[in-house]
């Protein structure tokens, strides 16, 4: 049954129309639903699906091709249309698989937010991408080799050669996410369906590879449906907006009347948690994000005091990673993750740490922490050097510290409620008596704005973002002098963001800590800290205070970031093509000084190696 307003004399092709109403089973139970979302996608437009964690985009984009399992309920129904010769229409409610295969790798292509979830691990990258191509562009087997080293290198995949040589759990994800998506492109599909396709990429690497999808849309007539979170990526794709919420459509337009004029409550609260590159222009200090509906957020007056000496001080901090490699991969190193890093943080400060993966932030926070070995340099807590330090001292000193990682599920105890163990830490140290342990954690609950209803939940029962608060809360619980916040915030939506960014600055207030924020993303760097600094292949390559840093960048690598950042300001598109630099050493070698100079009072560029 096709939807009657689409006829055959319509003005413009549809590459795709939904009339869309499911549910799925999730381990044979009825799990989220989807109702209410109808639209129709025109060739050569890019249409983009956002909306928070939960709203149901993910179920829409895999039940689209069947790739979710449906529950049958009565007068569920969805139909593709696709252009081009023939129409094709797709009811999920009345399945034919030939049918579906039949547009599933031919009219449609898909790319989904984690490469490793359609790869096998194990086998060849170069065997599967050429798989893919024999079965959906029915191309020689004698072509297939020259094909795949084509498109990489127009997808800027770095030594292509060897990438197609290697397994995919040897490769970063966001190569594995450059090779995918130019693979599907190159299938020539009439629609192309992505669901996060720029999440596991590095900054540097998401224009290039939305230009990449964008300029194909222009020259092909590609239909794009793209689901997404991330309002940057919204604003430099999309001709039009849906926005989402509780598995619904709320708000549909053009992406400059969205932008510009939301209608609806949450789409006002989702636009007002965005943040952009150049909103703390002028300022001195970090600000806390204003939400809507909120009240307006108190300034926040956060700085060291002059007379006290810094908590942290790194000097020459070398630190290497190893590798698989050689006779029963047997680990070796390959080369370092930090080279020669020197930073200092005072008390009642933040100093960001920014750049891609792979480029050591994280080595670094870890070496603080303990959780990694130093080979060489100075890591002085209060003015002790903990690398020198037994053991023993050396956890007593970092009782002081607290990691909030990327994945707060690497750190929760799956087995405990989350009410134990907000309040469980305070009561070891000396905080409350086990008695008090249920009033203390209402109360930390009430301060990270989560209900009372989550205290008797595991963490496998919320979300990561509330997952997050919970460690924050466990924070204020705690009272550590020093937080590492390792990528927190870059798994959580716009929403969730903001609430953890803004509870992060207001502990720093209200407890005078320290926090080390090591993050991908500059525009968040410029909301929180007061000194930031910018890393390339292990090196700091310019530091300085958070204003002298972002308004006058002088090293390439921190004006490329910058520049890469996406915009959540359609007015101000920005996708262009650019090269992505390899982060490979040669194995034998050996890391020199870092030579700096001075650009302005504390202002520090790395000089060119």
């Amino acid at each position: 049954m096709l939807d009657d307003n689409l006829t055959e004399d319509s003005d413009e092709p549809v590459a795709l129309s939904v009339r869309h109403k499911v549910s799925v089973r999730i381990d044979g139970a009825p799990g989220a639903g989807v109702s209410d979302v109808e639209f129709d996608l025109k060739a050569g437009e890019t249409l983009c699906v956002v909306g928070a964690v939960g709203a149901g985009k993910s179920v829409s984009a895999l039940s689209l091709t069947r790739l979710a399992k449906l529950d049958g309920d009565e007068g569920s129904e969805e139909q593709t249309l696709f252009d081009g010769g023939d129409r094709s229409p797709l009811r999920l409610s009345e399945p034919k698989p030939k049918t579906v295969r039949r547009i599933r790798g031919n009219k449609v292509e898909l790319i989904f937010k984690d490469p490793m979830a359609i790869l096998k691990p194990g086998v060849v990258l170069g065997r599967q991408l050429a798989d893919g191509l024999s079965v959906d562009k029915s191309l020689p087997r004698k072509e297939i080799p020259a094909r795949l080293l084509e498109i990489l290198k127009q997808a800027h995949v770095a030594e292509p050669e060897k990438v197609l040589k290697q397994n995919p759990e040897d490769l970063p994800k966001e190569t594995l996410q450059k090779a995918l998506i130019a693979q599907a492109l190159a299938c020539a599909p009439q629609l192309l369906i992505a669901d996060e396709p720029t999440i596991a990429l590095n900054l540097s690497a998401r224009p290039d590879c939305l230009a990449h999808i964008d300029r194909l849309k222009r020259e092909t007539g590609l239909g794009v449906l793209l689901f997404t979170q991330d309002l940057g990526v919204v604003a430099q794709m999309a001709d039009r907006v849906i926005v989402m919420d509780g598995g619904k459509k709320i708000e549909e337009g053009p992406v400059a009347n969205i932008f510009q004029n939301p209608q609806e409550d949450h789409t006002k609260l989702l636009f007002s948690a965005a943040r952009n590159l150049g909103d703390m222009e002028g300022k001195t200090a970090p600000e806390l994000i204003p939400l809507m509906g909120k009240p307006e957020p108190i300034p926040i007056v956060i700085g060291h005091l002059e007379d006290e000496k810094p908590l942290l001080i790194l000097r020459n901090l070398v630190t290497p990673f190893p590798s698989k490699d050689g006779f029963f991969f047997r680990r070796k190193p390959s080369g370092n993750a930090v080279e020669d890093a020197s930073f200092v943080l005072p008390r009642g400060e933040t100093l960001a740490l920014v750049g891609e993966p792979g480029c050591g932030m994280s080595r670094a926070a870890r070496s603080i922490l303990g959780l990694e070995t130093p080979q060489s340099g100075e890591i002085f807590m209060e003015g002790q050097d903990i690398v020198a330090m037994r053991f023993a001292a050396q956890r007593k000193a970092r009782a002081d510290m607290l990691l909030i990682p990327r994945d707060p599920f690497d750190v929760l105890n799956p087995k405990k409620k989350l009410g134990e163990q907000v309040a469980g830490p305070s009561g070891l140290l000396g905080g409350t008596a086990r008695s008090k342990t249920r009033d203390r954690a209402v109360e930390l609950f009430d301060r990270v704005e989560l209900d009372h209803d989550l205290l008797d939940r595991y963490p496998r029962e919320v979300s990561r973002g509330q997952c997050q608060r919970v460690l924050i809360a466990r924070a204020i619980a705690q009272k550590p002098k020093l937080i590492v916040a390792d990528n927190m915030v870059s798994q959580l939506d716009a929403i969730e963001q903001a609430r953890a960014l803004n509870l992060l600055l207001e502990l720093q207030s209200e407890l005078g800590i320290s926090i080390l924020f090591v993050t991908q993303d500059p525009a968040a760097a410029e909301r929180v800290s007061h000194q930031t600094a910018f890393v390339h292949l292990g090196r700091i390559v310019e530091i300085g205070s958070r204003q002298a840093v972002f308004e006058d960048p002088h090293h390439p690598l921190t004006k490329l970031l910058l520049t890469s950042t996406p915009l959540a300001d359609p007015d101000r598109r920005m996708l262009n093509d650019r090269p992505i630099l390899s982060p490979v050493f040669p194995v034998a070698r050996i890391p020199g000084p870092t030579d700096y100079i001075e650009v302005s009072p504390g202002h520090f560029v790395m000089r060119k190696h």
